[in-house]
């Protein structure tokens, strides 16, 4: 009706006009899937408006084959005829194409039906669906194509150069290789391209370590050749082991000295050399595990004390748990920066054997168990430390902080707008799914899933952290765990079934999941002022359709009703609450229809990354000036290491600092008493004494 009103009062040519992007009303229409806007469309402007083009070359027919939307698309075969499902737009993809990028059976399916075998085998501007596929990671448009068109279509070389497993290698897909493996046999996981890349090759090149220990399996450990890139980055490492012993030679030329040890020569400290080893490892291991390639790996617990200040609560501390508590590490050297997750010393050094013993248990199954996950909505584990009774995990460091942190901050709730904090909730949702169906390679549950647990990047994505509670389901027991112990979770976000009987199933964790989903519908968190589950739920006190958070903007009708419907749906009584896999479903349509990103929230995203960008920026510059700081031992005050001298300790030996003002005033007296004497000293030592050295006893 507005359409129409637009073409009555400003004629048909508004319906046809471009936005800034490009973008006609006929395009976006059927992005969205909305058939009777085209019909509309066609009606007054002819079939020519759904065959236009922007400056890309991007039809009604590529939005609609890349959102899936076959209604649409057999539409435009009614109105255009096949020909508007196989043009290629400006980067060369059609639809098929697109299709298969994105996973969309059911379009490839049409058309197949449409335009014969050959449009999910066309080969445009250097690559076929699927290749696309392959380099999206999905099998089922893989299993589809090589139904339709043979497996001969799973070995195919583009334009480009490179088959699928090329593709499938350069982003680390090792379902795909697999199947591709199963299907070609495992000379399709070998061969090279015109340039010479082979899978293997390009799976170095991106450092995705699960997908050359696959190869290997397949092909033999011949695959596995260096590249220039791994040399290059171990090359890096092994300069960074050296960095002390570099480092001490300036030192050595100091003007004060401490008298030398006995031995003449001083191999480095075994500590230093750790310490930097570590260093060059945690900057390599930042960047590898942010492509999910890298298992976690162990350091020692003297490396994250010094990046976190000793493990300082008033300068480093993030946060804190039943277990202990998260500081932020910074390597001055390296620039690396993460979250350490250090067991409480009270809880540690104390006498409570039995506390003690289940922290231990708690992060070692935390380390398993986290190693093994791989999901964007999963916070990466990145190492561990283990040291007598002290234990430490290692994380990445989520910029966006705790959601619950987020929600009571009314500064940065109006960042969480609805459209943001739709996303949040099908993000979670699919990270729990993950959980579930054993994407770590076994089923588990997450136990505790409550706001606290779910931390931010710097786009407002999420990541569901602390899965130490975290316990796999055995295959014999159907998905449903029974407790004989104590309960595991935060009350207030405990299924009340599971808070009395000690049963944990999928339901379990969806109950949990709906709290959540209040608290990000209302903008409150549980338990702070008031039990929602009480207020809105059993008692029904207020009405959820009510409570919408205004400061997350105005939510639109329909996804007021899907959310709070949904809520009711995951907290109601046992037998009638829905599943998390409903849940997820019903979410990833609404994130889909709903709350696609904007313009606008794709430059606040640029922003804020940058943002993070000049904090972590600043945090290793001020890092690096405290590691620099030292204290002079004549007048006490604070100065940088470049305003003075240190004198050059023995080994396992405190330096010395003195600044450069009382260090002239100091030789200046050594020199001039005893004037022969203390030259000669000076000579001999190539320095005067450290005043703070003491001579040892005889």
């Amino acid at each position: 009706h507005v359409l129409r009103l637009i073409d009555e009062q400003c004629g048909s040519k508004a319906l046809t006009a471009a936005n800034a992007n490009g973008y006609t009303p006929a395009i976006l229409a059927a992005q969205e899937g909305q058939v009777d806007v085209l019909r509309f469309l066609a009606e007054q402007c002819g079939r020519e408006a759904l065959r236009a083009t922007n400056a890309k070359g991007f039809t009604p027919a590529h939005a609609a084959a890349y959102n899936g939307h076959v209604n649409v698309l057999r539409f435009l075969t009614e109105q255009c005829s096949s020909e508007a499902l196989t043009a290629a737009n400006a980067n060369g993809y059609t639809p098929a194409i697109l299709a298969a990028q994105e996973g969309q059976v059911d379009v490839l399916r049409f058309l197949a039906e449409q335009c014969g075998r050959q449009a999910l085998t066309a080969d445009a501007d250097g690559w076929t669906p699927t290749h696309r596929a392959a380099f999206k990671g999905h099998v089922d448009v893989l299993r589809f194509i090589a139904e339709m068109c043979g497996r001969q279509a799973l070995t195919a070389t583009a334009a480009r150069g490179g088959t699928p497993a090329h593709r499938a290698a350069l982003n680390g897909h090792v379902d795909v290789l697999r199947f591709l493996a199963k299907q070609c046999g495992s000379e399709a996981l070998t061969a090279a391209a015109a340039n010479g890349d082979t899978p293997a090759r390009l799976a170095a090149r991106g450092r995705h370590v699960d997908a050359l220990r696959f190869l290997a399996e397949q092909c033999g450990s011949d695959v596995l050749t260096p590249t220039e890139d791994e040399q290059l980055a171990w090359a890096m490492a092994e300069s960074m082991k050296g960095a002390t012993a570099q480092s001490e030679a300036p030192k050595q030329e100091a003007q004060v000295q401490s008298p030398p040890p006995p031995q003449q020569q001083q191999e480095p400290e075994e500590e230093d050399l750790t310490l930097n080893r570590e260093r060059a490892r945690a900057s390599l291991l930042q960047t590898l595990n942010a492509r999910g390639a890298t298992p976690p790996v162990e350091v020692s617990l003297a490396y994250l004390a010094e990046c976190t200040s000793d493990f300082n609560w008033t300068e480093r501390g993030l946060g804190e748990g039943a277990f202990g508590r998260v500081f932020r590490g910074i390597d001055a050297v390296s620039g690396a920066r993460f979250a350490v997750k250090k067991l409480k010393d009270e809880l540690v050094r104390g006498n409570d054997a039995a506390a003690l013993a289940a922290m231990h248990r708690a992060a070692e199954r935390e380390v398993r168990v986290l190693s093994r996950f791989r999901h964007p909505h999963i916070v990466s584990l990145l190492g561990f430390a283990i040291s007598g009774a002290d234990r430490c995990l290692v994380y990445e460091l989520l910029p966006g902080g705790a959601l619950d942190v987020a929600l009571q901050d009314d500064g940065r709730s109006g960042e969480l707008t609805w459209r943001v904090r739709a996303r949040v909730a099908a993000g979670v949702a699919k990270a729990l799914n993950y959980l579930h169906r054993g994407g770590g390679g076994e089923r588990c549950f997450h136990r505790d899933v409550k706001a606290a647990n779910i931390c931010l990047h710097a786009d407002l994505s999420p990541a569901l952290i602390d899965c130490g509670l975290a316990k796999h389901i055995p295959a014999e027991a159907g998905g449903l765990q029974t407790s004989t112990g104590g309960r595991f979770g935060t009350p207030g976000y405990m299924c009340p079934r599971y808070a009395n009987g000690g049963a944990f199933d999928d339901k379990s964790e969806a109950y949990s999941f709906g709290i959540v989903l209040l608290e990000l519908i209302t903008g409150e968190v549980q338990n702070q002022r008031r039990n929602l589950y009480t207020v809105f739920i059993e008692d029904e006190e207020e009405e959820v359709d009510d409570a919408f958070d205004g400061r997350a903007g105005e939510w639109p009708a329909a996804v007021m009703q899907e959310l709070s419907a949904l809520a009711r749906d995951c907290l109601d009584k046992y037998k009638k609450r829905c599943s998390l896999q409903a849940a997820l479903q019903r979410l990833v349509r609404l994130e889909r229809e709903q709350c696609a990103p904007t313009a606008e929230e794709g430059q606040l995203a640029a922003a804020r990354a940058e943002l993070a960008r000049h904090a972590a920026n600043a945090d290793v510059a001020a890092a690096s000036a405290a590691q620099q700081q030292r204290t002079c031992v004549i007048c006490f005050c604070d100065y940088s290491l470049n305003e003075g001298i240190e004198c050059s300790a023995p080994a396992r030996a405190e330096a010395h600092f003195m600044c450069n003002g009382c260090l002239g005033t100091y030789v200046t007296g050594q020199v001039t008493d005893h004037k022969d004497a203390n030259l000669r000293r000076f000579e001999q030592r190539g320095g005067v004494r450290c005043p703070s050295f003491i001579a040892p006893r005889a």
